[in-house]
């Protein structure tokens, strides 16, 4: 078992590196709008705050089940 940890540890810079060239070499697509982060509470004082937009990450699915609404695929991350 300690093993399984050490090459999951090992290929997760591999799996990043991949999804990086992916990426990089797709086709270039329209920019993402900034998002409206009124609704959200401002990050206290020595806090910084990511928000993340997955839907450009994510492959397109005809699935009603799966939202296309980016509104739906935020991700914040408050670090402190």
């Amino acid at each position: 078992m300690h093993v399984d940890v050490v090459v999951f540890i090992q290929a997760r810079p591999l799996f990043w590196l991949l999804a990086l060239l992916a990426t990089t070499g797709a086709a270039p697509v329209g920019a993402i709008p900034r998002l409206d982060l009124t609704a959200y509470p401002l990050p206290v004082q020595d806090q910084q705050r990511w928000l993340i937009q997955l839907p450009g990450l994510l492959p397109r699915t005809s699935d009603p089940a799966v939202s296309s609404n980016p509104a739906d695929w935020r991700v914040q991350l408050i670090v402190g």
